[in-house]
């Protein structure tokens, strides 16, 4: 059963009906009634202005959020890798098991080898804002992968001001990568 319950229901802060997938809207006293006897919740956070899910409680990442992940990321995150989205793993970057949340800012595409090797070797990898990946090799050298697909996420407010749109029919390398070669 999947039941939508906005938080400020659950807060007592407004009495705004909530929705039973597959049957429609349910008033806020059902909706609280159902959350007190639920044996098992699984959050998904999203913006109310929107929608976009931010966040989830679970291990694995939602279809949203992998259909976000394939948009961004394209392929393997590991510098020089170009191993496509379909035959990679989506990772955590801080790991589940130690507190890493299920956010796209968190999870990223790494194919099989490169998701080994990130695991079980010297090998560092951390997530700063908007996907890039910053990488330490075992010998201390940084390496930056940065997402540039053929996707632009934009935010509505720059859509509304007139923001043009960059003019993508030129660009070559779309990787921002350090001056240093890849590390393969």
């Amino acid at each position: 059963m999947q039941v939508t319950i906005p938080v400020q229901v659950l807060a007592d802060l407004t009495d705004e009906p909530g929705h039973l997938a597959g049957h429609g809207p349910l008033p806020a006293d059902i909706l609280c009634a159902l959350a007190d006897t639920a044996p098992v919740w699984e959050r998904l956070f999203r913006r109310p202005d929107t929608g976009a899910l931010l966040a989830a409680d679970s291990y694995k990442p939602t279809v949203e959020q992998r259909r976000f992940l394939q948009a961004r990321d394209e392929h393997c995150r590991f510098p020089g890798c170009d191993q496509p989205f379909r035959r990679c793993d989506i990772d955590h970057t801080t790991d589940w098991a130690q507190g890493g949340e299920t956010t796209v800012t968190n999870l990223g595409a790494l194919c099989r080898h490169h998701h080994t090797l990130r695991h079980h070797t010297p090998w560092k990898a951390k997530q700063t804002a908007a996907g890039v990946y910053e990488w330490t090799s075992p010998t201390g050298r940084a390496y930056r992968d940065k997402p540039e697909s053929s996707v632009r996420f934009v935010d509505s407010e720059e859509l509304a001001n007139g923001t043009p749109m960059p003019d993508l029919a030129d660009r070559h390398d779309v990787r921002e990568r350090d001056p240093e070669p890849a590390p393969f």
